[in-house]
């Protein structure tokens, strides 16, 4: 594959596979793919040619974006969705287990794992009882999937990679942190947004961490502010309002480029298509915000992200909810 134009000169995931080339016989996996960011990557990836899986809450929304993906594939039958709860350790072994089963090239490796889906709103408990679901789904469920299908990204050899959603939100959370009592997470009161931003925290840690064991790069990236994701749909009318109000604080740059969600997808489109001598160095954290500095170059994560004590808390935890989840025992 030749190398890709900067990530700043194109305008959108479609864009990205355009500059990249035919990706036949290639597999992607997206999360969480029947809107925003994941919808508007698999469509692109799909329509350069690639395998493409999403893996979606079942329904008519997910039913809905397969049929958008196949439209625009030049082989609808390459494009496969499996349901996929996240915040379920049964729902995510069952997909594992039809990602196995699916008539895959190459024997089933696969190329890129895009682990793109995210929740905010939630409330504690409102899943399961005693559990944090913004956790459960944006780290716990993704970090489960990957141990799951670890052997198919080994099976693709140089190519494989595994791009990790996360969010500037991250920023937000400040040390020093008590691991003991922020692991598990406890009911905050319904403070869903400092239960977004810690779930984002985690994520970036356990890229880094991830990123020391595996063969493969690993990257977490931080997309762009989009106004049309689905990321307000367990929100209540309060929830929204104070949103706004934490863009304005924190993220006011970035929302003020007014990225959609096809061009917020450049990023982990790009981490999943591009040659892997042009990837970042693995374990990187990117932003898909233009006004943080040239898309594609790395950017530091906080201090506390980055920190060996989260990396090292967080890898525990993790390590130890998936070798309990991994066989459903």
């Amino acid at each position: 594959m030749s190398a890709l134009p900067a990530l700043g000169s194109l305008k959108d995931a479609a864009a990205v596979v355009r500059a990249a080339g035919s990706l036949s016989a290639r597999t992607f996996l997206v999360t969480g793919a029947s809107s925003g960011f994941g919808l508007a990557c698999a469509t692109a990836l799909a329509a350069g040619g690639g395998t493409v899986v999403l893996a979606c809450r079942p329904g008519r929304k997910a039913d809905a974006a397969a049929a958008a993906v196949r439209a625009a594939a030049p082989a609808p039958a390459a494009v496969h969705l499996i349901p996929l709860d996240l915040a379920s350790p049964p729902s995510v072994r069952a997909a594992a287990a039809a990602f196995r089963g699916l008539p895959l090239p190459r024997g089933g490796a696969l190329d890129a794992l895009v682990l793109n889906a995210g929740v905010l709103g939630q409330r504690f408990g409102s899943g399961a009882p005693g559990v944090e679901p913004t956790l459960a789904t944006n780290l716990l469920g993704h970090a489960l999937l990957h141990a799951l299908l670890a052997p198919a990204l080994d099976a693709a050899g140089e190519g494989a990679r595994v791009a990790v959603t996360a969010s500037n939100s991250h920023y937000r959370v400040v040390g020093p942190l008590d691991w003991a009592a922020a692991l598990p997470p406890r009911d905050n009161g319904g403070d869903v947004h400092a239960a977004y931003a810690f779930s984002n925290l985690c994520r970036v840690a356990w890229a880094r961490g991830l990123a020391r064991r595996a063969a493969y790069p690993v990257v977490s990236f931080h997309p762009a502010c989009a106004a049309d994701t689905a990321m307000a749909q367990h929100m209540s009318a309060l929830d929204v309002a104070r949103v706004l109000w934490l863009v304005a604080r924190w993220e006011l740059r970035g929302f003020l480029e007014g990225q959609t969600a096809a061009t917020g997808a450049r990023t982990q489109t790009w981490l999943a298509v591009a040659p892997r001598g042009e990837l970042p160095p693995t374990g990187a954290y990117l932003s898909g915000n233009a006004t943080d500095g040239p898309l594609g170059r790395p950017v530091a994560p906080s201090a506390l992200a980055a920190s060996e004590e989260a990396v090292e808390k967080v890898m525990a935890y993790v390590d130890a909810f998936v070798e309990r989840e991994r066989a459903g025992v």
